[in-house]
């Protein structure tokens, strides 16, 4: 770009000027794309909790072979071999204390107490689970029934099955789930058993819930 009637000087200084503001432009753009992709990759690695509540994952699960070397024989037949324990004569079932349930052999978060509810089956019920990515769904034909199971992402331990005849106000959807398959963190022990990030899961009105 030249400039009529100024010398040959301010002509150079003017096109530098506008080559340096074309350079900052670029440079900007790099860093505003180069912040959204980072942001958009630590989105990935952070599960959405409950209602779309962020929780921190600290820790990698993965399939503990001594945490399966470690398994009672019902753990191991429900986990391991796709079993089914029997209802109304389980741990949890039944159980209306304050925490979360995780996976018994990998310790992935999978269900929370505010989420669980009397389904009338002998298993324990769920709503939801604490992160959608934790719990992964495939196609049961087993036994003469097309059903959905329900897997752990990161353990692979068989969980139960996933109905659609849970509550409609809470989606409709009835996780139906083994207690060999989990193991229960109180509310209280969030922290020392390591999960204290997901204590945000709970407010006051449903830590009794």
């Amino acid at each position: 770009m030249t400039l009529g009637g100024v010398g040959p000087k301010l002509n150079d200084l003017w096109d530098h000027r506008v080559q340096l503001r074309g350079e900052y432009n670029r440079a900007a753009e790099r860093l505003y794309l180069c912040v959204q992709v980072r942001s958009t990759w630590f989105r990935s690695l952070t599960p959405q909790g409950r209602e779309g509540r962020a929780v921190t994952r600290q820790t990698q699960y993965h399939k503990n072979p001594e945490a399966v070397s470690r398994l009672d024989p019902e753990q191991y037949r429900v986990t391991q071999q796709d079993g089914t324990e029997r209802p109304f004569a389980n741990a949890y079932w039944d159980n209306h204390e304050p925490g979360i349930y995780v996976d018994v052999v990998s310790g992935e978060p999978l269900f929370a107490s505010a989420d669980k509810y009397d389904s009338g089956t002998g298993w324990p019920s769920f709503t939801r689970p604490i992160a959608r990515t934790n719990v992964v769904e495939r196609e049961d034909s087993s036994h003469g029934m097309i059903r959905t199971e329900a897997r752990s992402l990161h353990g692979d331990s068989h969980l139960g099955h996933i109905f659609p005849d849970g509550p409609a106000d809470e989606g409709g959807l009835r996780y139906c789930i083994n207690s060999a398959s989990l193991r229960f963190i109180h509310l209280d022990d969030l922290e020392e058993a390591g999960y204290g990030e997901y204590r945000t899961l709970f407010t006051s009105d449903t830590e009794g819930k």
